[in-house]
């Protein structure tokens, strides 16, 4: 008799996003950089990040550390991450490690920013983890929905 294993295999995923926003290279910067700005567009949809809990130091070995809550879900969840590299108003890169799993390697990302179409921004959002497929395509629902938020806070600004 064969045995069978049908459960999912963890394994490298990527997920790359290029969006263009329709705001200056440095006002995107910012909404990377800086708490009050940050506040107003991170984390998907349902989730507000908690201002008060976001600390950035954008420099190398740097930490940005907040946490997004959900009210709706009664849920609150920690980020944890540490500048690799910063270029001001081009490159952020960053590791975070996986929450209560010591054993997976941390997720590397990399957020670059070019400026388009007069003065739009173009940001590509490049990350590798070490995952499960399905717990990628959630990854990427939720980016997407915070750069629809991102979006929003430009129109409106």
């Amino acid at each position: 008799m064969t045995e069978t294993n049908d459960a999912p295999i963890m394994s490298e995923q990527r997920m790359v996003i290029n969006r263009v926003f329709d705001a200056p290279r440095s006002q995107v910067w910012k909404a990377w950089t800086d708490p009050q700005t940050l506040a107003g567009w991170w984390g998907p949809k349902g989730f507000d990040a908690v201002l008060d809990s976001i600390i950035l130091e954008p420099r190398v070995g740097g930490v940005f550390k907040l946490k997004i809550f959900s009210a709706e879900y009664n849920m609150e969840v920690p980020i944890d991450v540490v500048y690799t590299e910063v270029v001001e108003n081009e490159r952020i890169a960053y590791t975070e490690p996986v929450p209560c799993h010591p054993d997976i390697p941390s997720v590397v990302g990399t957020v670059t920013f070019k400026t388009v179409e007069g003065d739009k921004t173009e940001v590509n959002f490049n990350v590798v983890m070490e995952t499960y497929p399905h717990i990628k395509d959630l990854s990427q629902e939720g980016w997407l929905e915070s750069f629809d938020k991102l979006d929003a806070l430009f129109a409106n600004s």
